[in-house]
């Protein structure tokens, strides 16, 4: 039984599937055309083990000076109440939300999916230089509906900012 599948003809495919019953299951990688290294990853998610925002609880304020750190397959939760309203956010205009920046490090070429369910309508945004928008490699507003934003993408090694934004006053 086929639980999921993409069929783009890019450099960065994926599949995203969350089975719904523990067992043994196959991936099956099949290039058309070409040929070359691949990445191939699994991910299983856990609980989150603390609150982030006001409380400095993620190791930084969620400033550009004082990030929060981002660690791969560590859900956090968080709060923009009472974050700083330096940057707008470079997918949508207008807006003067609070913003919480996290710092990533990539120590390979790796894909990332980075994504944020909330209680408002947020945006999401990734940047090469933490405060310059225009250095945004990509930016979601909304995935599937207001309360979730969603950005995939392949990164080289390096440190890069992720910011939970709002849209509008949000």
């Amino acid at each position: 039984e086929e639980l999921g599948r993409d069929v783009t003809h890019d450099a960065q495919a994926a599949a995203r599937v969350c089975p719904t019953r523990e067992d043994t299951y196959r991936v099956v990688l099949r290039a058309v055309d070409g040929s070359g290294g691949f990445v191939l990853s699994s991910w299983t998610g856990r609980s989150a083990t603390g609150s982030i925002g006001a409380s400095n609880a993620g190791g930084g304020e969620g400033t550009c000076a004082d990030p929060l750190v981002l660690a791969v397959g560590t859900p956090i939760r968080g709060t923009t109440v009472g974050g700083q309203q330096q940057m707008e956010t470079p997918c949508i205009e207008g807006g003067n939300s609070p913003e919480r920046v996290h710092r990533f490090e990539a120590t390979e070429r790796t894909m990332v999916t980075f994504n944020v369910e909330s209680d408002f309508d947020g945006t999401l945004y990734v940047l090469q230089a933490c405060g310059e928008t225009q250095s945004a490699l990509d930016c979601n507003d909304d995935f599937g509906d207001t309360s979730r934003s969603q950005v995939t993408l392949t990164l080289d090694p390096g440190v890069y900012y992720v910011v939970v934004d709002g849209y509008g006053s949000n």
